[in-house]
């Protein structure tokens, strides 16, 4: 029903439906990529009989500069695709396989500085360094097309990271403590491998997402 029988306001009522509908799935994209990292984690963490790699505030963090932040701003943006059925399986396979290498990635460099003797503080810090990583190019990848501002959301959010990182007053307060420069390298080439594979898994599942 029209409110002043002007047909005239259809097309940006079409326009307000597209951009609900199609944000909300580029949200729901990383909110579960969140939930399945976090399952298969705690999953690995019995398995292995070693602690939780993360405190909750290095979730904390995590989950406010890739997704809480970033997501609210990406809700408010126009997006003007169609909407197509499929939301869940599209939803699904974006977010399972980004999920399960975020987890894999956080727990690889968690596993290597453990085994190299750093302590467990200092594992941890690299696990968030590569979860972060990997999380971001999840984000590049649920914000495509990409544009200026959602670059810039994202750059803001990096530098936010790195900015708790080096303050430190910051690294204290988030428990951030990492050990020689050579063990920082690692966490950030193993997330930089994980962004990689994220990349190559939405490549892959692309076709299926569309179909």
């Amino acid at each position: 029903m029209l409110l002043d029988d002007k047909w005239s306001v259809m097309p940006s009522v079409v326009a307000e439906g597209r951009r609900v509908l199609g944000n909300i799935e580029r949200v729901s994209d990383v909110f579960l990529t969140k939930s399945f990292y976090a399952i298969i984690t705690s999953v690995a963490t019995g398995v292995f009989a070693v602690a939780f790699p993360f405190l909750p505030r290095h979730l904390s963090l995590i989950g406010a500069l890739t997704i809480g932040i970033p997501g609210f701003f990406l809700a408010l943006m126009p997006n003007t695709e169609r909407f197509r059925p499929g939301f869940f399986r599209r939803v699904l396979l974006f977010s399972a396989p980004a999920g399960a290498i975020a987890a894999v990635s956080a727990f690889t460099s968690y596993g290597i500085a453990l085994n190299i003797g750093e302590p467990v503080s200092s594992a941890m810090s690299a696990a968030t360094v590569t979860l972060f990583i990997v999380t971001t190019a999840v984000l590049l990848q649920s914000a495509r097309p990409l544009n200026a501002i959602r670059l810039g959301i994202v750059a803001l959010m990096v530098v936010m990271f790195l900015s708790v990182l080096y303050i430190p007053y910051l690294s204290n307060w988030f428990a951030l403590s990492l050990g020689p420069e050579r063990y920082s390298l690692v966490a950030v080439v193993v997330g930089l491998v994980g962004a990689l594979l994220v990349w190559v898994a939405v490549i892959v599942t692309d076709r299926w997402r569309r179909a």
